[in-house]
């Protein structure tokens, strides 16, 4: 199935209801609003591709020579004869490299045949339709690839950016969906996008997936709860006491010349 085709189903997805965490009202905002791409998204799924789809990356993807700036007079007439096209710089095949030759993420990955599969399924409790879509998985085992600008830091990434909901969701639905059994081994390959472009691998435990359901299951049921009553309160519905931080007394932090 198409990335296009993906979008087009009309059920829940983990990238819509992280932003309950924030607040409904975010939520609701990123449900009417067409999210705008980036130039990290972009990376995202070119690295995506050129790892698990090595033939729709060769098909889709025009390699841009490595040093061409499209400020200059070359890159841009190089770019308007690649219009329409797809384009993948050196750090998206760099990325691809780093991870193929990472022994044991290569190994795992030639162990998860299936790639790119979409999901879906009814959480009973909520009533709701959901979907997802796995990066690899076989062996009966889930990975999922993230890129990252360091690695020594992804740690902290990886807890801001709630990835252990989005983990915890994919796993509990391809559960449901009968794709995978209920405790099948979670993976993360990290890479980073820049020098040394290093990779990390990084099994999830127990306790991180159960924290990451007990994150999914919150979020669903309080989008449940905002959809049926139509109240979708942003982050401070009620008041609440303003506290100083701890660094504010004024006594530790300078405050430059009086």
């Amino acid at each position: 199935m198409k990335h296009e085709e993906y979008e087009a189903i009309q059920a829940m997805n983990w990238g819509t209801l992280v932003h309950m965490a924030t607040s409904p009202l975010a939520c609701q905002f990123r449900m009417e609003k067409e999210r705008r791409d980036t130039e990290a998204f972009a990376l995202g799924r070119a690295i995506h591709c050129a790892v698990l789809e090595p033939e729709r990356f060769a098909a889709e993807y025009t390699e841009k020579p490595e040093g061409l700036s499209f400020a200059t007079k070359e890159g841009k007439a190089w770019r308007a004869a690649h219009e329409g096209q797809a384009i993948a710089d050196a750090a998206v095949l760099r990325c691809r490299d780093a991870i193929m030759a990472h022994p044991v993420a290569a190994d795992l990955l030639r162990q998860c045949p299936r790639r790119e599969e979409t999901i879906c399924w009814t959480d009973e409790q909520a009533g709701i339709k959901c979907k997802g879509r796995l990066d690899a998985l076989g062996s009966g085992q889930m990975i999922d690839i993230k890129s990252t600008k360091a690695l020594i830091t992804y740690r902290k990434d990886f807890s801001s950016y709630r990835v252990h909901g989005q983990m915890a969701w994919y796993l509990d639905g391809a559960a449901t969906a009968k794709v995978l059994p209920p405790d099948a081994p979670c993976y993360i390959i990290a890479v980073e996008t820049n020098e040394p472009y290093d990779v990390g691998m990084f099994p999830l435990d127990q306790v991180t997936v159960e924290v990451g359901r007990r994150l999914w299951r919150r979020l669903l049921d309080l989008y449940a709860q905002c959809s049926e009553t139509g109240i979708w309160p942003g982050m401070f519905p009620a008041p609440e006491s303003m506290t100083l931080m701890p660094w504010a007394d004024g006594m530790n932090e300078p405050m430059g010349d009086w």
